[in-house]
């Protein structure tokens, strides 16, 4: 498999969620770099929400400048992000990433009902609606190569309540003091990388800006 040659993944809510910061996502788009939208277990609630994902990206970079007629990234550059830009930089773009006479059939289908509500202009774009309004739990139908996975919400192919009692049941007993003798050792390692590194945070102690937030340093 060939990566994308300008190519990366980001993934806001997990950078937010372990402290890593914002990714210059608009300055990387506006230099010709394609960005695609990734998730891993460290989302918002821990529900795997995409579109969700694509809403915070949304938020997150709207502002790369003061100006308040400066380019921006719009609701349409987060959906190709989650779409087309990440089948590109993974570099499966001939198979999947948009739908296309000769790739494959992966094809979500949403229900809008709940994202209309109350009132939605006839002439609003709809992936401005999806981007602002909609959630996971709009997604009706979900195909994969053609093979429908997801119909009315309810899965084909696995018992959703069947998983979830097996992974109930394959939890130890002893998680819980698994868990905790984990959390004393982890933080004793933290200590250990933080004093690793104190030659490093005393070089940009003369270099970071009060508050962190870089984007609120603007002087």
């Amino acid at each position: 498999m060939k990566l994308y040659d300008r190519g990366k993944y980001s993934h806001p809510s997990c950078n937010l969620r372990v402290r890593n910061g914002i990714s210059p996502v608009f300055a990387l788009l506006d230099a010709g770099v394609v960005v695609g939208l990734g998730m891993d277990d460290k989302g918002f609630a821990d529900d795997k929400d995409f579109v969700e994902e694509m809403r915070v990206a949304s938020k997150l970079h709207r502002l790369p400048s003061h100006r308040l007629d400066s380019d921006h990234v719009l609701p349409r550059d987060c959906f190709r992000m989650g779409t087309e830009y990440g089948a590109m930089v993974l570099g499966f773009s001939s198979l999947v990433g948009t739908l296309e006479v000769g790739k494959k059939a992966d094809v979500v289908i949403l229900d809008t009902s709940r994202m209309e509500e109350p009132f939605v202009h006839p002439g609003h774009d709809p992936i401005d609606l999806l981007i602002y309004r909609g959630r996971a739990a709009d997604v009706e139908t979900v195909l994969v190569g053609g093979e429908v996975l997801l119909r009315n919400r309810e899965l084909t192919k696995i018992d959703r309540e069947e998983v979830i009692r097996r992974l109930r049941e394959s939890i130890s007993e002893t998680y819980a003091g698994d868990f905790a003798r984990y959390s004393e050792l982890n933080a004793g390692l933290r200590q250990e990388i933080a004093a690793y590194f104190g030659s490093w945070y005393a070089e940009m102690d003369g270099i970071e800006k009060s508050p962190y937030y870089f984007m609120n340093n603007r002087y």
